[in-house]
């Protein structure tokens, strides 16, 4: 997620999330959209935020972006 986002509207986003859903992990990471992208693909993360990221060739050839 980039930095700026997690730094202003995720708190209080997922302070309302964690209320409603008290059994769900959540692990917040920042870096460059590529790479949480590349997290995503490869199963490292289940989801990713990033902002105006052409899809990999992989993921184009799989229907996906």
């Amino acid at each position: 997620m980039p930095q700026d986002f997690a730094e202003t509207w995720l708190p209080r986003v997922l302070s309302t999330f964690a209320r409603a859903h008290p059994a769900v992990r959540i692990e917040v990471r920042t870096e460059r959209n590529a790479h949480l992208v590349n997290h995503v693909m490869t199963g490292k993360l289940d989801l990713a935020l990033a902002q105006e990221l052409t899809a990999p060739r992989r993921a184009r050839s799989r229907g996906e972006g």
